[in-house]
């Protein structure tokens, strides 16, 4: 099955071309990895599965125009134009505004107080397991630069006072993977950075 093929496809076609012009890292494949670890989460969590596709979808539709916004401009957006797309229920008035504060609560930067389970869960969600290889290839997305990325994920994601929140849900579900990712963090190189991305010195 289609991993939206749930949501209403108005709504799906009015969204993805929008995302496609966002900055590589935020494009179609992030969405739809964020939409399979939300479904994952649910069921891990007994949750509904709906409003983390909805909120894979809408969460980053701003991203490529205001970056430093989207979070909340995203938020607006639920609350402004999303009830068109749905049906007039209680269920689904009751997605509209679980996944705006979902939205809202996503950025890697949130200080992790959230509303709700589903926001938490959400934010988990959007980081995905830690992984050292597909961090570095995203971050060389945004600035191609071998030392500026080992700068900027240590600046991330370092345990002593990176700005990237990992929240509870995060460290009970992706434990192991965290503590490789970690790992490979402190040991991390301009060189190895290189090897990663398939770039010669």
């Amino acid at each position: 099955m289609e991993l939206f093929s749930v949501l209403p496809q108005n709504l799906v076609a009015h969204i993805r071309p929008i995302i496609e012009h966002n900055d590589p890292a935020h494009r179609w494949d992030h969405i739809e990895e964020v939409a399979r670890n939300g479904c994952w989460m649910a069921e891990k969590l007994d949750l509904q599965k709906e409003p983390f596709l909805l909120a894979a979808l809408i969460h980053d539709m701003f991203s490529g125009t205001m970056r430093k916004e989207h979070h909340a401009l995203a938020a607006d957006w639920c609350d402004a134009i999303l009830s068109y797309f749905l049906e007039d229920t209680p269920q689904q008035e009751w997605w509209r505004s679980v996944v705006r504060d979902m939205c809202y609560h996503h950025r890697a930067s949130g200080r992790g107080r959230y509303p709700h389970i589903y926001a938490e869960a959400f934010a988990a969600a959007d980081r995905g397991p830690l992984n050292i290889v597909r961090s570095v290839q995203r971050s060389w997305q945004h600035h191609p630069d071998a030392k500026r990325v080992v700068d900027h994920l240590y600046e991330k994601f370092n345990p002593r006072g990176g700005y990237a929140v990992f929240n509870s849900i995060h460290a009970q579900l992706y434990r192991e993977e965290n503590q490789e990712f970690f790992h490979d963090l402190a040991n991390l190189t301009p060189a190895r950075v290189l090897e990663i991305v398939g770039v010669s010195e």
